[in-house]
């Protein structure tokens, strides 16, 4: 994916990517199974416990420790390989973190991404950065996380038709890509008339 060019000036300034529909299919991808999975909301004393057993202060991050965290992080992502994981939206799967950690870390799972190769990425020292895997490890054992079988639950006639129909979407947005791009083709062949 292009990511923009960078401008030197007084100031840095970064581009706006060109937007495409095939940039938009792991989007409608994660919207699919997002769309189909249980999503619990937290209550105001869960979400104390929560910061309580991570021994962070809340709105504090558990990766970084910064001071602000305004978003749920699932410890576990709900995609896989482009398919759903099993696990959702509940409180044993959710920690308090900062836009920046829930943007690098993604779909990938705590395992995964909090790793010693990235303290400084994310801003602590490396001995910090096991101390708090040490917690959250600990968090996640004393809370495992829930784990759906959506096959078993929806039942093969159901589960085919649900993957159908998103590949199907998916399929389609290439072809409307090459469309678009037909069409952006034409457009820019004129560019001398657009006055």
């Amino acid at each position: 994916m292009d990511k923009g060019i960078k401008m030197e000036r007084k100031y840095k300034v970064k581009m706006p990517t060109k937007s495409t529909l095939k940039n938009r299919k792991s989007t409608i991808n994660n919207a699919f199974v997002y769309s189909i999975m249980p999503w619990e909301k937290l209550t105001e004393e869960e979400y104390k416990n929560i910061c309580k057993e991570l021994k962070i202060k809340e709105n504090q991050c558990a990766y970084c420790l910064k001071e602000n965290a305004t978003t749920m992080d699932h410890l576990n992502g709900l995609v896989n390989n482009r398919e759903h994981s099993g696990f959702y939206t509940e409180k044993n799967n959710l920690v308090p973190c900062c836009s920046h950690c829930n943007s690098s870390k993604g779909n990938k799972t705590f395992e995964n991404w909090y790793t010693d190769d990235r303290f400084d990425e994310i801003g602590i020292t490396k001995e910090k950065m096991q101390q708090r895997r040490k917690i959250i490890y600990e968090y996640m054992k004393n809370n495992p996380a829930r784990k759906l079988n959506l096959k078993q639950i929806l039942g093969k006639k159901d589960y085919e038709k649900y993957i159908m129909m998103k590949n199907e979407l998916l399929e389609n947005i290439e072809e409307c890509e090459k469309y678009c791009e037909k069409l952006n083709k034409k457009i820019n062949e004129q560019k001398e008339d657009w006055k």
